[in-house]
C-alpha cells in the first residue's frame, strides 16, 4: 500500500513537471488581426503542444493583435484570449479551450444585454434641445428627444452614441454600463452663419437671408474631381439643380435645369437653362463653361426661389446662378501653375468584322439577293458575272486587313495648364491668369481647344471729408 502511495504521489509530479514545461516553451509571434485559431495553430507548429477546441465557438470572435519574441505558451495564451469570451485550462500535456460561464468574469461583447439608456441634451445656456438625433453608431437606431431635451434608448456596453442637430457640432459618447443616465451638451456653430453670400447686386451673410440660397466655394467645386468642365463639377452638389448631358462627346455643352422646365420646347426657345452673372454682368450664356475658368472661380452661389426674380425680373424664371471670381490679394506677388494630364481609353465593346468575315458576308449577302431577284438574273446571265460587276471591293483588296475600330476610335488625351498671378495692397488688388485646354476625344477627329485670358483689377477711391 505504502508503494502504491509513493508510485501516485511519482506520477502526479511527474504530470505537473511535464506540464509546466510544456507552458513554459518560448514563442515568437507577429500576428495583426487574425482570427484566434490562427495564433492556435502558431503556437502548436513552434511547440508542438496540443490545443484542444472546438471550431464553432470562435464564430462572431474578434481577431487577434499580437506581437511577442521568446514569451511562455502561458503569456501568449492570456494575452491573445484577454477581452474575449474563452478561457482555458491545463489537462497534462493539452491545453483545452472553453467559452467562459458567469462564474469566470467577462462576458462576450456579443452576447450583452442591451441597456436602457436615458439623458438630456441641453446648449451652451443649459436649455434643452428638442429634435436632437440620437444615433447608436453603426446601427439602424436612431431616436430623437423630446420637447424638453430627453432621450431614451437601448444600447450595448462600449457602444457610441452620436448626438446631431443642425446648426450645432455632433457629439459622440462612449456607453461605459456605469451609469444609465447621460447629460449632453451640444456647441453651436456659426462657421456656416458668417460666410459671405452673393445675392445679385450685393453680398450679406448667411443670417441675413431668408430665401433658398446656396453657396459653393471654388475649392469644394474642384474638389474630388478630374474633369475641367464647370457644368460636370456642379454635378451633385446643389440640391434641386439638374444637368442634362446629351451624350460623352468631346465639347458637349450640356443643359441645366433648376426648379423644373416652365417654358415648352420649340425651334426658337431650346434654353432652360437658369440665367448666369459673371462678377455682376448678366450674361447670356447658356453654358457655364463658355464663359469662366474652374480655375478662376473664387465662388458660386445658386438663388433658387422666386425671389431671385425681383432682382432681375423675368430672366430669373429659371432661377440665377452667380459666379465670382478671384481677385488679386493684399501682399506680395504669388505665381501659381497648374498642370494636368489625364487619357481617356475607348472601352467600347462593339466589335467590327476583318476582311474574311466581311467579303464571305457580302458574298452570302448576294448570292440571296441573285437567287431572289428575277430581274437581276435576266441581267446577268450567271451569279459570278453578278458578284465581279457590282461587288463593292476588288480581288487586290482581299489580302488587305484595317482594323477601322482602331482607326475611328482611339484613346483620347487631356491636357491642362493654368497660370496665373496675383498681387495687391491696401487701396488695388490685380489677378491675371491664362489656361490653356485641350482634349482629344476617343472618335476620329474629335477634338477640343481653349485658351481663356482673365485679368481682373480692384481699386478702391476714397477722399477723407472734413468740415469746417
Amino acid at each position: 500500500m505504502r508503494i502504491m502511495k509513493i508510485t501516485a504521489i511519482i506520477l502526479l509530479t511527474a504530470a505537473l513537471h511535464t506540464s509546466a514545461n510544456g507552458l513554459a516553451q518560448k514563442v515568437t509571434l507577429s500576428l495583426k488581426k487574425v482570427p484566434v485559431q490562427k495564433v492556435f495553430s502558431e503556437v502548436i507548429r513552434q511547440t508542438g503542444i496540443s490545443i484542444v477546441y472546438t471550431e464553432s465557438m470562435f464564430e462572431g470572435s474578434m481577431p487577434v493583435s499580437i506581437e511577442v519574441k521568446d514569451a511562455s505558451i502561458s503569456e501568449v495564451l492570456d494575452q491573445c484570449l484577454r477581452n474575449q469570451p474563452f478561457s482555458y485550462y491545463v489537462e497534462g500535456s493539452t491545453i483545452i479551450i472553453k467559452k467562459k460561464s458567469s462564474a469566470d468574469g467577462i462576458q462576450s461583447p456579443h452576447d450583452l444585454t442591451p441597456i436602457d439608456v436615458k439623458g438630456k441634451v441641453v446648449n451652451e445656456k443649459g436649455e434643452p434641445l428638442e429634435g436632437v438625433s440620437v444615433t447608436v453608431k453603426g446601427t439602424k437606431k436612431v431616436t430623437v428627444t423630446n420637447s424638453n431635451g430627453v432621450f431614451s434608448t437601448d444600447a450595448k456596453v462600449n457602444d457610441v452614441l452620436e448626438f446631431t442637430y443642425v446648426g450645432y457640432g455632433t457629439k459622440q459618447i462612449k456607453v461605459t454600463g456605469e451609469t444609465n443616465e447621460i447629460s449632453v451638451q451640444l456647441i453651436l456653430e456659426n462657421k456656416s452663419l458668417t460666410e459671405v453670400v452673393m445675392t445679385g447686386y450685393s453680398s450679406k451673410k448667411a443670417t441675413e437671408i431668408s430665401g433658398s440660397v446656396q453657396r459653393i466655394s471654388g475649392a469644394e467645386l474642384m474638389q474630388g474631381v478630374s474633369s475641367t468642365n464647370t457644368l460636370s463639377m456642379l454635378k451633385g452638389k446643389v440640391a434641386g439643380l439638374y444637368i442634362l448631358e446629351g451624350g460623352g462627346s468631346v465639347g458637349n455643352k450640356g443643359q441645366i435645369i433648376m426648379r423644373g422646365q416652365a417654358s415648352f420646347a420649340d425651334a426658337g426657345n431650346t434654353n432652360f437653362s437658369p440665367l448666369i452673372v459673371l462678377d455682376g454682368v448678366i450674361t447670356t450664356a447658356v453654358n457655364l463653361q463658355d464663359i469662366v475658368n474652374p480655375n478662376d472661380i473664387e465662388s458660386i452661389t445658386v438663388l433658387k426661389d422666386a425671389a431671385s426674380t425681383a432682382i432681375y425680373g423675368s430672366r430669373a424664371a429659371q432661377g440665377v446662378i452667380v459666379i465670382t471670381t478671384k481677385r488679386g490679394s493684399k501682399g506680395q506677388v504669388r505665381v501659381n501653375l497648374n498642370m494636368k494630364y489625364g487619357q481617356t481609353k475607348d472601352n467600347r465593346l462593339v466589335r467590327f468584322m476583318n476582311t474574311v468575315e466581311m467579303t464571305s458576308f457580302i458574298n452570302k449577302y448576294m448570292e440571296g439577293m441573285y437567287n431572289a431577284t428575277a430581274s437581276i438574273r435576266s441581267q446577268f446571265p450567271t451569279l459570278q458575272d453578278f458578284y465581279n460587276t457590282t461587288r463593292p471591293f476588288k480581288d487586290a483588296d482581299v489580302n488587305k486587313y484595317q482594323n477601322w475600330d482602331k482607326v475611328l476610335f482611339t484613346d483620347g488625351h487631356e491636357k491642362d495648364i493654368n497660370l496665373s498671378i496675383s498681387a495687391g495692397s491696401d487701396k488695388t488688388k490685380i489677378y491675371g491668369a491664362l489656361d490653356w485646354y485641350k482634349e482629344d476625344g476617343t472618335a476620329l477627329e474629335s477634338a477640343s481647344v481653349k485658351q481663356i485670358f482673365n485679368i481682373s483689377k480692384y481699386k478702391r477711391y476714397y477722399r477723407p471729408l472734413s468740415y469746417q
